[in-house]
């Protein structure tokens, strides 16, 4: 879902999509990251449910192979098309990244 608003608020220029997209970003950091920095797969009725897969099982999506925390934080990457963007750790972080992603 934050990649979808990210990239229509890029694509249509609506600022409404951006901010949605941030306050999904912010959200997944918030509520899903563990204290040992790793993110839940699944929120229902107002809590995380499922751990995400350590690091050193395989990723059940090729693209999510490598996409380990950073630094015992949970990470988040950007990714358009088939080129991520390098993770970052925070909401800020993340609102700054997709603010500054540039046009195809």
């Amino acid at each position: 879902m934050l990649a979808a608003f990210a990239e229509a608020a890029r694509v249509l220029h609506r600022e409404v999509y951006q901010q949605i997209a941030e306050r999904n970003g912010a959200f997944l950091l918030r509520e899903l990251r563990t204290p040992a920095g790793r993110l839940h797969h699944t929120w229902k009725d107002g809590a995380a449910r499922i751990m995400g897969a350590p690091s050193t099982d395989p990723a059940p999506v090729p693209l999510l192979q490598g996409r380990d925390p950073v630094d015992g934080q949970a990470a988040a990457y950007v990714c358009v098309g088939f080129t991520c963007r390098p993770p970052v750790t925070t909401p800020e972080m993340l609102t700054e990244l997709i603010g500054s992603h540039p046009e195809k």
